[in-house]
C-alpha cells in the first residue's frame, strides 16, 4: 500500500464508505446513475413486441445490472447485440433508482423503447419458457431472465424480441435496470 492510499484511507475515518468496496449496481444507485425501465405489454395470440436499449453516450458505457420479464403463458424470443432502429419506437416509461428531486432524469443518448422498426443484430441469444400451470398461489412463476451483466459500450445496443407462444393472449411485462459506468 503506498502512501497516496494510506493518507486517503486516514482522512476518510468515521466515512461509512471508508474501506469498502461497492459493486457498480450500490455505487451507480448511491451515485443517480441507475435507472429502470418498465412496460407492460398486452400480447395477441402469436403476437410479437420488440424492445431496444440503446446506449449513445459519447464516453460511458451502460451495465445491464438486472433484468425480468414476466408472463402468465408461455413466450419465445430472442436477445441480439448491436440492432439499428434508434428512435422508431415509442420510449418505455423510466424512473431513477436513486429517489431524490428529479428521478426522471436520464442521461441525453440512453433510450429503451419498444415497437420500432430494428433490423441487424448479431450473436442472437434464445428466450424460451414452457408456461405456467396450477392456479392463483399455485401457479408456476415465469421470471424469465435472472439478474444480469452485461456491458453495453457507447454505440452498442441490445434488441429482445418476445413472441406470445401460447395459443392465448397474454401480458409480458419487461423491466431492464442500467447503471452508467
Amino acid at each position: 500500500m503506498g502512501l497516496a492510499e494510506l493518507t486517503g484511507i486516514i482522512r476518510n475515518r468515521g466515512n461509512a464508505l471508508a474501506g469498502t468496496i461497492q459493486s457498480l449496481a450500490e455505487a451507480s444507485l448511491r451515485e443517480g446513475d441507475r435507472w429502470t425501465f418498465r412496460q407492460a405489454f398486452d400480447l395477441a395470440s402469436g403476437g410479437t413486441e420488440t424492445v431496444l436499449l440503446d446506449n449513445d453516450l459519447s464516453a460511458d458505457a451502460l451495465r445491464v445490472v438486472a433484468i425480468r420479464i414476466s408472463t402468465e403463458n408461455a413466450i419465445t424470443g430472442s436477445v441480439a447485440a448491436n440492432a439499428d432502429g434508434v428512435g422508431s419506437g415509442s420510449a418505455l416509461p423510466v424512473q431513477n433508482d436513486r429517489i431524490d428531486a428529479d428521478v426522471a432524469a436520464l442521461p441525453a443518448g440512453v433510450s429503451v423503447e419498444s415497437g420500432g422498426s430494428y433490423s441487424g443484430g448479431e450473436a442472437s441469444l434464445p428466450l424460451d419458457t414452457t408456461g405456467g400451470t396450477g392456479t392463483g398461489n399455485n401457479r408456476t412463476a415465469l421470471n424469465q431472465l435472472p439478474t444480469a451483466n452485461v456491458r453495453v459500450e457507447p454505440g452498442g445496443s441490445l434488441l429482445w424480441t418476445i413472441t406470445e407462444d401460447s395459443g392465448n393472449a397474454s401480458k409480458v411485462v419487461f423491466e431492464v435496470t442500467v447503471a452508467r459506468e
